[in-house]
């Protein structure tokens, strides 16, 4: 799954600019389950269709998909207590919204590491092992969706979204030991890092390296043709305020010195592994896990992956050296 999946209300309107504000956190009771849109008619007549309205009124087509273009933060607490270690909800209340935490330990007091997953394109359930292995290991553990949004209009959270979420997490407990992120959560991950969320080591799976591509990937996958493509993109554009062009890996990774450990599967469906492999070449200290038929969300739940990933935390080196120059396009040394 990409970037862009089902949920929420349509809103062509522009988010307002966000304004800074000191936080506060609140302990609270975890929130119960909410419920997912239904699918989309995926039969051949039903993809025919939606091609053939798309050339003929691409812009309407477009305004009739747009709530596809976004995700939300996945809330892992909703996903249950680890023996031994209970979640503990609360809220982060900022001056446009209220963020729902999912707490392991105490951030306050022990080093922490924070997610950043996607509620479409993450299956959260596959973190229980990693939630057991981190807090094992003495980190406290972070998670986080957004309860209110910007003018009480519930729509989907775009990358920068996520990101400023992410700032303003980092804010509020200081320096993380690590971030880690899934599809979009990781390009949001590697854009909160961009733009001042502190942490020691990144890491990233499955990671989207192209808003724009992404959006291209939704557009064939709903079967509605490059001219909704286009309309969709440019959507997406007025609702962030930002350029697509602008978030794309080449212009975010090169400016972080983070370390960071970039995992994609080479059979990836969802998320090509070129993108994966676009993160580790551009970020200046990065190494590349590949995988071999694990899939997207595979990665999360196998063990060999949660073994190097904590090795890495811990100091080792793992992975590639993923090398580029002019006469060597792509290399790994």
């Amino acid at each position: 799954m990409s970037m862009l999946a089902p949920r929420g209300t349509p809103d062509p309107r522009p988010f307002p600019a966000p304004r800074p504000q000191a936080a506060t956190i609140l302990d609270a009771p975890t929130a119960p389950a909410e419920a997912t849109a239904p699918p989309l008619a995926d039969d051949r007549l039903a993809r025919a269709c939606r091609r053939l309205i798309g050339w003929i009124a691409p812009r309407r087509m477009a305004a009739r998909y747009a709530h596809l273009l976004g995700t939300r933060a996945a809330p892992i607490a909703r996903t249950g207590c680890l023996p031994g270690c209970a979640a503990r909800r609360s809220w982060l209340r900022l001056h446009d919204r209220t963020l729902k935490l999912g707490l392991w330990g105490d951030p306050d007091r022990q080093p922490f590491v924070l997610l950043s997953l996607s509620t479409h394109a993450t299956d959260t359930a596959a973190f229980a092992p990693w939630l057991a292995g981190l807090t094992a290991a003495g980190y406290a553990v972070v998670s986080f969706e957004r309860a209110h949004w910007p003018a009480g209009r519930h729509v989907p959270a775009t990358l920068p979204d996520l990101a400023r979420d992410l700032v303003s997490i980092g804010e509020r407990f200081g320096r993380a030991e690590a971030v880690i992120g899934h599809s979009i959560g990781a390009g949001a991950a590697v854009l909160a890092v961009n733009e001042g969320l502190a942490v020691e080591r990144m890491i990233l799976l499955s990671a989207q390296a192209d808003p724009r591509e992404a959006v291209e990937r939704l557009a064939r996958r709903i079967g509605v043709g490059e001219p909704v493509g286009r309309h969709l993109a440019a959507m997406l554009e007025a609702r962030m305020g930002r350029r697509l062009d602008d978030l794309q890996a080449h212009r975010l990774a090169p400016a972080i010195g983070t370390p960071a450990l970039v995992v994609h599967d080479l059979l990836d469906d969802e998320v090509p592994w070129a993108e994966g492999e676009r993160f580790a070449r551009l970020l200046p200290e990065s190494r590349l896990l590949t995988t071999l038929d694990l899939g997207h969300q595979g990665v999360l739940a196998d063990a060999r992956v949660l073994r190097d990933c904590m090795r890495f935390l811990a100091g080792d080196v793992v992975g590639d050296r993923v090398v580029s120059s002019p006469n060597l396009p792509y290399g790994v040394a």
